[in-house]
């Protein structure tokens, strides 16, 4: 422990980045398809929802990453 920080595997950080891209792309592909084509829209429900991913994927015992938290968040 680092820092006051769990050591985490090397196989784990892969696991969160491919998670989180695959989120991320998945995101962007249903956002495309509904809008016709990539606007502003498409960028900043990208990015809200690309924080809120990488956060449920890297920290899922944190109180903001809980379900109520992330989807009234996104929601609002």
């Amino acid at each position: 422990m680092v820092g006051g920080q769990p050591h985490v595997s090397w196989v784990e950080r892969g696991r969160l980045v491919l998670g989180a891209f695959l989120d991320l792309m998945f995101v962007l592909t249903i956002t495309k398809y509904l809008s016709g084509g990539l606007t502003s829209l498409d960028e900043w429900l990208t990015a809200s929802l690309g924080i809120s991913t990488l956060l449920v994927c890297a920290l899922q015992q944190s109180q903001m990453t809980q379900p109520w938290a992330v989807i009234a968040g996104n929601t609002l």
